[in-house]
């Protein structure tokens, strides 16, 4: 009896395995790595789908079969012999454009559908960047997934990917829109002798190398250098190119405030002005794009959703938009000008650092404020009219209004009441303090006159008008009184606030 119940216990349990395994479906096993796919290598893969024929052809004449074939790890995004049908033959018959095409599906390391949630950027060889998701690699939708070999992963495509310009190429690209300031921005062009590249053939009495004349050479832009490398394939940037009107309709608004010695150099710093405020960080698309940006500059770029935008391109590091007016705000092209007390640069003399004071105090307000404050104490003494001094680099062509703030504090030590005499209250000081303004431009400075600081004013006060005739440099000196008398000579400045006048 008990042998005929053990038995059926056997039966039992052989059966229920038999339906557990069958009841597995096949998409269980949609990503299982048996050991036989392991023995293959991503070339091999492609090689054994036939759909893949015209794909592995590119690869051959590429030279990229050996690079898949190697025992580093790839990823592989091919596109199906229906979906090459519709490369452009110029792409196909040249053989740089090709090998930058099949570029553009290949990856190192290896990435699955699972790893983009919601997306990731995946830098592939021909060092563009592509957008892939679960479901998606850039406008090609993922027919099958995820298939495991040796030394990567293939994923098979239903469309080709081609690669796309970057911002910069696309911007040079342009022949029809945007012309005045593609001329502006290829202006901007130079070339230098890199030093590392150059063939060198000998050394100097000097020490350094002597470099062979036309070697080494790099082709750089300014406008890159200074404003945002508009080739970085690694940063994501909306960029606005205006069309030729909009161009110099905003040129024409600030020209006058950039004036120099010679028409050209004015026009090229007005230039240098619009243009550096139309790069912002990330990409905006066309449906997620709002009212006003920010530029690269934290200046505000109205963009009217739609209304101007003439044409747009989705490059490989952000989009690029062309429009028909951009309406900057005047004042925030020629902002005001702060100079902090605190940044003296040169004082009248080198010998009277003990006189001089950085502060780190409060106002009534209880808002923080750093300033400077030059005395004469017990370890130095000021020479008549000691001064602070200040240098812009920056300063437009227009009328401005000089602020200062100036916080005067001093007081004298009062005394106590004796038997005698009354007690003595502490007593405001008073004292005065010159700004002047130098000019290169300019044979004479323009001087403010003395005027008063008043005690305990913590507010900023107008204390005149000063027009700058030439865009550029500009020297400020704070004095102090002519005397050498304790506290009738200190200088003191919060900061310095120059606002232009503007219609």
């Amino acid at each position: 009896m008990k042998h005929h119940l053990c038995h059926r216990y056997y039966v039992l349990l052989v059966f229920c395995t038999m339906v557990i395994s069958s009841c597995k479906s096949p998409w269980d096993k949609h990503d299982t790595v048996t050991n036989s796919v392991l023995a293959i290598n991503l070339l091999d893969q492609i090689n054994q789908n036939p759909n893949l024929s015209k794909f592995s052809q590119y690869l051959a004449q590429t030279g990229y079969d050996k690079v898949i074939a190697s025992s580093k790890t790839f990823t592989v995004w091919a596109p199906t012999n229906t979906a090459l049908q519709a490369v452009d033959a110029s792409i196909l018959g040249d053989t740089v454009k090709l090998k930058q095409f099949i570029g553009n599906h290949l990856s190192n390391l290896s990435y699955t559908t699972n790893m983009a949630s919601p997306s990731i950027r995946v830098k592939t060889l021909n060092g563009k960047n592509a957008t892939f998701t679960p479901t998606t690699f850039e406008n090609a939708n993922i027919t099958t997934a995820n298939q495991y070999v040796a030394n990567g992963i293939l994923h098979i495509i239903d469309a080709a990917v081609i690669p796309k310009l970057n911002i910069w190429d696309y911007v040079n690209s342009l022949t029809t829109v945007g012309q005045k300031q593609l001329a502006y921005l290829q202006s901007q062009n130079y070339i230098y002798q890199d030093t590392t590249l150059a063939t060198v053939t000998g050394v100097g009495s000097n020490g350094k190398p002597i470099l062979k004349p036309g070697t080494g050479l790099v082709n750089a832009n300014y406008y890159l250098n200074q404003t945002a490398n508009l080739k970085d394939e690694d940063q994501m940037l909306t960029y606005i190119v205006l069309t030729d009107a909009a161009y110099d309709t905003e040129n024409n608004k600030v020209n006058k405030y950039f004036a120099t010695s010679s028409i050209d150099s004015t026009a090229k710093l007005a230039a240098f002005n619009v243009t550096k405020d139309l790069v912002i960080k990330g990409a905006y698309v066309p449906s997620a794009l709002p009212d006003t940006l920010l530029s690269i500059n934290n200046i505000k770029v109205p963009v009217l959703r739609g209304a101007n935008i003439v044409q747009s391109y989705a490059a490989s590091n952000g989009v690029v938009y062309v429009m028909s007016s951009a309406n900057f705000k005047l004042v925030e092209k020629v902002p005001p000008i702060v100079i902090q007390g605190e940044d003296a640069t040169f004082f009248a003399r080198t010998d009277k650092g003990a006189a001089i004071v950085y502060r780190l105090r409060k106002d009534p307000a209880g808002i923080a404020y750093k300033d400077i404050y030059i005395a004469t104490n017990t370890a130095a003494t000021l020479t008549p009219l000691f001064y602070a001094g200040y240098t812009i680099n920056n300063a437009n062509s227009v009328t401005y209004k000089v602020y200062q703030r100036a916080i005067n504090e001093q007081m004298t030590a009062g005394t106590a009441a004796t038997s005698t005499a009354p007690a003595v209250q502490p007593a405001p000081i008073l004292f005065s303090q010159q700004l002047s303004i130098y000019s290169p431009f300019s044979a004479t400075p323009t001087q403010f006159g003395f005027q008063t600081v008043a005690s305990f004013n913590y507010s900023e006060v107008l204390i005149g008008t000063f027009t700058n005739t030439r865009y550029g440099y500009l020297k400020f000196t704070n004095s102090g009184a002519n005397s050498t008398t304790a506290n009738a000579n200190s200088i003191t400045l919060d900061y310095l606030k120059l606002v232009p006048t503007l219609p």
